[in-house]
């Protein structure tokens, strides 16, 4: 009886899991929705949130950010013509712990990354307490510190805002061993007021290579509604907003 009991409980745990896997989509599309409900939808239209067809099968849709930069980068180096300049650049402004920068290096072993987190111990205008873990954290520059430190030859992590990065250059306010100029791909998950995000985007965008993927995070309802508007205004009118779940987006420069 004990056993039968355990193996019905372990379909039961699948068959809840895979209905919340496929729940999610519906979820970000509605979601959205309602957001251009509320916003307008964005200049020269755009698509509900979707998966790339090429990305791989999504089994945690708590990591959907670096699931959806994978499968951009993937495909990005897959349609690159010059065939000489073999390795990808990427830069992610708002590193936190370290979790998206991990998966991209991980994944790729020709990709050079620079990281930009001031940790500042505040967010939003509020303190954020030390070891806490939240967003702002500055005990979080160590924890991602420690997880890219194998990857060192390849990732520079750089404790300073991005619009001193980008006024100063990454050699000069990083010390890096490359300019953060021609990239493959830039990804905006730092602070997420308007403003913020705008000035991300009007800094970093011109810095991607023709063809590259102007990338970022949080476009939802609620507390981010800063990034939805921030992005609708910086979007170039020669291109056409992508939107994935979890409130990923993009287009291509």
């Amino acid at each position: 009886g004990l056993r039968v009991c355990s193996q019905l409980h372990r379909r039961l745990v699948l068959a809840s899991h895979s209905l919340a896997l496929g729940s999610h989509p519906l979820q970000h599309q509605l979601e959205t929705l309602l957001l251009w409900h509320h916003v307008g939808v964005p200049p020269g239209g755009s698509s509900l949130p979707h998966t790339l067809p090429s990305c791989d099968p999504v089994t945690d849709w708590a990591d959907m950010r670096s699931t959806i930069l994978k499968c951009l980068l993937r495909s990005m180096r897959g349609s690159r013509a010059d065939g000489l300049r073999t390795r990808l650049r990427v830069v992610e402004i708002g590193v936190h712990r370290g979790h998206v920068a991990m998966a991209l290096l991980s994944t790729f072993p020709y990709l050079d990354y620079l990281g930009i987190d001031p940790y500042k111990g505040q967010y939003g205008g509020n303190s954020v307490a030390f070891g806490s873990k939240h967003v702002g954290d500055a005990a979080n520059f160590h924890a991602a510190f420690r997880r890219l430190r194998v990857f060192r030859q390849r990732a520079k992590l750089c404790r300073r805002t991005s619009s001193m990065v980008a006024r100063h250059g990454a050699r000069r306010a990083c010390r890096a061993s490359w300019e953060a100029k021609q990239l493959d791909l830039v990804f905006i998950d730092g602070a997420h007021d308007s403003r913020s995000v705008a000035a991300d985007i009007r800094m970093w965008a011109g810095r991607v290579r023709s063809g590259g993927v102007v990338a970022g995070h949080d476009y939802r309802l609620g507390e981010f509604g800063g990034v939805v508007r921030a992005v609708h205004a910086q979007l170039p009118a020669d291109r056409k907003l992508q939107l994935g779940p979890d409130g990923m987006w993009w287009w291509l420069n």
